[in-house]
């Protein structure tokens, strides 16, 4: 479990829609757990949720959330022959809110501009599939 908090102090006053805003409060939290099957595999989960405040700096309702995201996923790790030397990743994640001001492409969840409002954005969560080969040398 891990969790963290951060006040961003900003240089000035920033117009807000309600009012005016110096700083942002920003949060976020993990939980995460796995478990050895066997000497090769272990399968693990983790919940990811966390705001960044930065909403309250949009002049207009953008209609979604975009400043909280919450993020469940699972999979699995393989060490080849048992060895912590090979090891392949994969899983499985799922946004329950739309990927906003979270998106970021080193995890390889993309910013949704992919629903039909008239600003581009849906309520709609968002799906990933990531694996990978590691080598350790």
């Amino acid at each position: 479990m891990y969790g963290v908090y951060r006040k961003v102090n900003l240089t000035g006053e920033v117009d807000t829609r309600d009012g005016e805003s110096d700083a942002m409060n920003q949060w976020g939290a993990v939980v995460q757990g796995g478990v050895f099957v066997s000497d090769e595999i272990e399968l693990y989960a983790r919940y990811e949720v966390g705001d960044t405040d930065t909403d309250q700096f949009r002049t207009e309702e953008p209609g979604v959330e975009l400043e909280l995201d919450s993020i469940v996923t699972a999979g699995f790790n393989y060490y080849v022959g048992g060895s912590k030397d090979v090891k392949w990743t994969t899983d499985f994640g799922y946004a329950f809110t739309p990927i906003g001001d979270f998106a970021s492409s080193g995890a390889d969840w993309l910013q949704d501009f992919s629903g039909s409002t008239d600003d581009g954005f849906t309520n709609e969560g968002q799906w990933v599939f990531r694996t990978q080969l590691q080598l350790l040398f």
